[in-house]
């Protein structure tokens, strides 16, 4: 619903392929094909979340246990609970996300860790979307999109894990923020 948002109006808008993921409590993601919702035969396009960590180190390894049953999905390590449960394993401090970003800046030693983690392991399940769909433009949701130093660093970071020597993609935020995803409901409605 986010992709459908932005595509048609938002920060995709005007951009052919749209891949559009939200970083809230859980990772929702999305593909838009010239300004509407992708779903795929099995309605299932874009359920990157889901899918494992890709080049996951050996303390990766088998990951956290993620609601769907499975182990090791990106949502259990990119999601703002995800970042918060990793906090408070290494530093017995349960904070907010917005809280361990604070801390990330002001030099605090398990939050800046804990930062540069969450961005890299961002930038290999982007990697995954840029060597399968290679879209026209990333665009960010939810509450960790607001980072700004995603958009530092992300694009470097992806590059690291694309099989290829360039990455171009903008990644941006959603223009319409947290309600993005009720209006991509409504165009998808108008879609039916």
């Amino acid at each position: 619903m986010l992709a459908a948002s932005e595509a048609g109006d938002g920060a995709g808008a005007g951009y052919r392929v749209v891949f559009a993921a939200n970083f809230a409590s859980g990772v929702g993601a999305g593909v838009a094909v010239n300004g509407r919702a992708h779903h795929g035969p099995n309605n299932n396009a874009g359920d990157w979340g889901h899918n494992p960590l890709p080049w996951p180190s050996e303390d990766e390894q088998p990951g956290p246990s993620c609601w769907c049953g499975l182990q090791g999905c990106i949502e259990t390590w990119v999601s703002g609970r995800a970042l918060q449960s990793q906090y408070e394993a290494a530093s017995g401090e349960r904070l907010h996300g917005s809280e361990i970003v604070k801390l990330a800046r002001s030099g605090d030693s398990p939050a800046v860790a804990l930062l540069d983690r969450y961005i890299d392991r961002m930038a290999r399940g982007l990697a995954v979307v840029v060597n399968t769909l290679d879209p026209d433009v990333f665009v960010l949701g939810g509450g960790m999109s607001n980072v700004r130093e995603i958009y530092e660093r992300l694009p470097g970071e992806i590059l690291q894990y694309t099989f290829t020597t360039v990455f171009t993609t903008p990644i941006v935020r959603s223009m319409h923020g947290d309600s993005s995803g009720v209006r991509g409901a409504a165009w998808l409605w108008t879609d039916e």
